[in-house]
């Protein structure tokens, strides 16, 4: 059996819930908000579809 533990969201003393995003090497596995998740490929250089 494995367990998998993902973080969804983060919190700072001064500042509310901050979502996350996941970047799977899988395509289609990638978790979080769309719009997050183009922008950390992009600031990342991630160009392919995996």
């Amino acid at each position: 059996m494995n367990i998998v533990m993902k973080l969804v969201e983060i919190s700072t003393p001064d500042m509310p819930l901050t979502p996350t995003v996941k970047l799977s090497d899988e395509p289609g596995k990638h978790t979080g908000d769309p719009q997050m998740i183009r922008l950390a490929r992009e600031l990342l250089g991630i160009t392919d579809e995996s």
